[in-house]
C-alpha cells in the first residue's frame, strides 16, 4: 500500500538535516529539464573553477565590505541619473 503525503513527509523530518538536504536536493532535480540540468552543471563547474582560482592564487576575492560598498555607489549613481530625465 502506498504512503500518502503525510506518511512521506512525517518520515522525511525524521531524518537528519544532511538526509533531508539530500531528500530536498533529488526532488528538486526531479522537476528539472534537460537544459535547465545542464545549465546548473555548468554553473557548478564555473564555480569550482573559481573556487580552485581562489585556493591557488591566481585571483584574490575582495572583502565583502569593499565589494557592497562598490555596489552601493554603482547604485547610488544610477538613482542619481535616472532622476534626473
Amino acid at each position: 500500500m502506498a504512503k500518502t503525503l503525510d506518511e512521506v513527509r512525517d518520515d522525511a523530518l525524521e531524518l537528519g538535516v544532511e538526509e533531508r538536504g539530500a531528500l530536498a536536493d533529488s526532488i528538486w532535480e526531479s522537476f528539472l529539464t534537460d537544459e535547465e540540468r545542464e545549465i546548473q552543471n555548468e554553473w557548478i563547474a564555473v564555480v569550482e573553477q573559481r573556487l580552485e582560482d581562489m585556493r591557488s592564487g591566481k585571483v584574490k576575492g575582495i572583502p565583502y565590505e569593499e565589494s557592497a560598498a562598490k555596489v552601493r555607489t554603482k547604485l547610488n549613481g544610477y538613482r542619481r541619473s535616472s532622476r534626473r530625465r
